[in-house]
């Protein structure tokens, strides 16, 4: 399903049942957290617009782009997809979260960064929590690589 939107006098399409999130990670390995709309502390998650390119460039355009528009801030290249992928809720309806693990550039005021033996259960919602959980174990494995 898909809803078209206008912006500048141009039509852009939004998909609908698919959302793009950052696992952004800084120098020192703090994730990067932002207050979600229930008060809980969470990961940055956008709505993906039909963009020209293949199905993974889209999504990397859509992430740096709304990074960029949303939080000023800017990420190196090299994302990783993080394909443990989840499904929010919403309106009864369940949308792919297609994650990608991303090291912070620069940019940005007041950033929330943390690490995740830092962080406390309650101030996430349980699959949020889960899916930092997954990425803390797939970012520790990776760096443990010879």
């Amino acid at each position: 399903m898909s809803q078209k939107s206008n912006t500048n006098s141009s039509t852009v399409e939004v998909l609908e049942d698919i959302m793009v999130a950052g696992l952004i990670i800084n120098a020192e390995n703090k994730f990067l957290l932002i207050k979600g709309q229930d008060g809980k502390l969470t990961f940055p998650v956008y709505q993906v617009k039909k963009l020209l390119g293949n199905t993974w460039e889209i999504l990397e355009k859509n992430l740096t782009g709304s990074l960029k528009n949303n939080l000023k801030i800017t990420i190196k290249s090299g994302m990783i997809p993080f394909t443990d992928q989840e499904f929010l809720g919403n309106d009864s309806f369940e949308k792919i979260i297609m994650f990608y693990v991303c090291r912070y550039h620069k940019g940005g005021t007041k950033l929330n960064w943390q690490k995740f033996s830092e962080f406390k259960r309650d101030e996430f919602a349980p699959l949020v929590y889960q899916v930092f959980a997954k990425a803390h174990d797939f970012i520790e494995k990776l760096s443990k690589l010879d």
